[in-house]
């Protein structure tokens, strides 16, 4: 509101008195008197209300009067869950009397300005009140209702803790419905092709093979959702493919739960969780389908037409390998690629930089022009070649780089091996892949220990310098001044350089999310042998992975007397000895050297540098046409390689040996 003095139009500055009081023991503010008397003003005084009128309105008369403004009281605090104010009325003292109004009415407001009290509004439209419900016709309603929505609404008069889901859904015709019901049978939608969704998923097991648009994510997908399923006989047990509704007796299976409680106890999940269980399954559900009826509203009884198809493990996992080799390897390299070929798993070959260019072009040309690698397209060459160090770190930094490929372009492997020109396969890759079809993909073969011995002062304690990691020529290691104390950050460990790796370690060491692997890399780089430490110490310091490390690299080495530092080079005279150990992989070889061509005639079935046979090899000779990669054709080797995991993970020392 302005002031204004007429007819000068001046603005007049007024003062007002704020004071404080309380009257009958509540507060008041007290708006006083200005500090220059309106009445004694010559002028008449002015006052216009903006936005209301236009003209100013002349008032007459003495003092303002005194306001007296009475806030809302704070209710007393009665319970630390309601809220302490009132928001139902607002209270108003106007010349000593209390105006009492409901916040959340309207008032009314004409054009002229005139405003009407929520009062007056009242008095003009009366609210009609409803009358409350009385119990009699409360009575009337609930007998018209449903005796099963009677129970509900009995159940919802009880306090919110004490309703009983189960029993709300027992009393609903609807949710009674879609219980008797599988969960997928509601949720199948119909694909575009007319297939069930699940076709793919029976195609792969039926045939091995993926939809020819899949992305590798899609290929990698459709392999996960096949390790639940088999095929026994046409029929998908397990599955969504069952063509028959299965009651199985209560008593079998309590006793195939107990069963299955009693081989986890022994660790017989770490090494059979898939054979052994899905094999007691296929015949136990085989013998429950005979004796039971199809059901109409399954909707596998759409697919009874397809055609039965022989059993194919559908767990067969992908082997990702690191091929490496130095000046002169070439031959041994090419020789131990084509031993260990196979086209369901993945290969990166390097030669180092101290080996010849020519080597290097050679290899990379007999990679590029065979047909079986260029079509399927699972081979590659590190071309940009890595100086070696094999007692410094950049061995270390050649294998992480090639884990890097693999992750980089193939998403859908299982298990890292890494291997040397100097080794070489003593099973097929059919015994291999049959073997760790059977295995958990979470298991690492990393042999280790943390007895360092004379390691601790030859090893951990002296600082070396790598040259391999500045130089473009090979030289050895040196060491330097002063020495250090072992770390107590962590523990170190020691063992093998060669090993099997799981995909999800890989992927922990490769992106290190928990900066373990990291700080590793860097102590590790001045460390002598570092290949035969770092992968040790990170798997046995990190938590989520000690406990899945099998204490052996399936490798048959013969060592020196100690300190176990060089190999000796294996010969005919061995040969025996290699098989008794039941080993997948031995080193190391000479180039050529008998013994060799041994293992390709009796153990390989191998012969004129081809292929190591298997399943997927056709055409005539063997394997020079590409098959089917899933199929497999064991052969004594498997026995051989089961025995020594077998004995490695039912071992009563399994869980002694790790990490210890």
């Amino acid at each position: 509101m302005m002031i204004r003095a007429s007819p000068k139009e001046k603005f007049i500055s007024r003062k007002a008195v704020v004071q404080s009081k309380r009257v009958e023991g509540k507060p008041v503010v007290v708006i006083g008197k200005s500090s220059s008397d309106v009445a004694k003003n010559p002028d008449p005084v002015k006052v216009t209300m903006q936005g209301i009128s236009s003209k100013p309105v002349a008032v007459k008369g003495a003092c303002i009067g005194p306001v007296a403004i009475r806030p809302v009281m704070l209710l007393p605090i009665i319970s630390e869950k309601v809220v302490p104010w009132s928001y139902s009325q607002v209270m108003v003292m106007h010349k000593g009397k209390e105006v009492v109004e409901e916040i959340c009415e309207a008032q009314g407001l004409t054009r002229s300005g005139r405003c009407f009290a929520p009062t007056e509004l009242r008095k003009a439209n009366p609210v009609a009140t409803k009358n409350p419900v009385i119990e009699e016709e409360a009575e009337e309603f609930l007998k018209k209702m449903k005796a099963q929505d009677y129970s509900i609404v009995e159940q919802l008069r009880k306090t919110p803790t004490q309703i009983s889901l189960l029993s709300l859904l027992i009393h609903s015709d609807e949710h009674r419905q879609v219980r008797d019901h599988h969960a997928y049978c509601n949720m199948l939608e119909e694909e575009l092709d007319g297939e069930p969704w699940f076709y793919d998923v029976k195609e792969y097991l039926r045939m091995g093979i993926y939809p020819g648009q899949a992305t590798g994510d899609q290929k990698r997908s459709i392999q996960r959702l096949a390790n639940g399923f088999f095929l026994s006989g046409g029929v998908f047990p397990g599955s969504l493919n069952m063509e028959k509704k299965t009651c199985a007796n209560p008593l079998v299976i309590i006793l195939l739960v107990c069963f299955f409680l009693l081989g986890t106890s022994f660790n017989i999940s770490l090494i059979f969780p898939f054979y052994t269980i899905n094999s007691i399954f296929s015949t136990f559900l085989a013998c429950v389908m005979t004796n039971n009826q199809a059901s109409s509203y399954f909707v596998e009884a759409k697919i009874k037409q397809l055609a039965p198809s022989p059993p194919v493990n559908p767990s067969i996992p992908r082997f990702a390998y690191l091929i490496s080799g130095s000046k002169g390897d070439l031959e041994k390299l090419w020789r131990s690629l084509r031993a260990l070929y196979h086209p369901w798993n993945y290969y990166v070959v390097h030669l180092d930089l101290e080996s010849h260019v020519q080597e290097r072009l050679e290899l990379a040309l007999r990679v590029e022009k065979d047909p079986i690698f260029s079509h399927v397209g699972n081979v590659h060459m590190i071309t940009k070649a890595n100086m070696v160090t094999y007692r410094g770190p950049t061995m270390v930094a050649n294998t992480l780089h090639a884990c890097a490929i693999l992750l980089e372009k193939h998403k859908d492997w299982d298990w890292f091996i890494n291997l040397s020109a100097s080794d070489y396969p003593l099973v097929t890759q059919d015994d291999l892949l049959y073997t760790f079809s059977d295995l958990k993909g979470e298991l690492n073969f990393i042999e280790h220990t943390s007895e360092l011995g004379w390691k601790e002062d030859g090893r951990a304690m002296p600082i070396v310098i790598d040259p391999g990691l500045y130089k473009t020529t090979k030289s050895d290691i040196f060491w330097v001044t002063p020495t250090r104390s072992v770390p107590t950050a962590f523990k170190l460990f020691t063992g093998s350089a060669w090993m099997i790796l799981s995909r999800a370690f890989v992927e922990y060491c490769i992106w290190g999310w928990d900066n373990l692997p990291r700080n590793l890399l860097l102590y590790y780089s001045n460390f002598v042998s570092s290949p035969e430490g770092y992968f040790q110490t990170i798997v046995c310091n990190a938590p989520e992975f000690s406990s899945t490390v099998i204490n052996h690299d399936l490798h048959y080495i013969s060592w020196d007397v100690p300190p176990k530092q060089h190999p000796h080079t294996l010969s005919l005279n061995d040969t025996a000895k290699m098989i008794a150990s039941g080993a997948a992989f031995a080193r190391k070889f000479k180039k050529d050297d008998p013994v060799l061509d041994k293992i390709d005639m009796e153990l390989l079935n191998r012969s004129n540098g081809s292929f190591t046979f298997g399943g997927w090899c056709a055409g005539n000779p063997p394997c020079s046409k590409f098959g089917n990669p899933t199929k497999l054709r064991p052969g004594p080797g498997v026995k051989r390689l089961r025995r020594l995991i077998g004995r490695l993970v039912l071992s009563a020392k399994f869980s002694q040996n790790q990490c210890n």
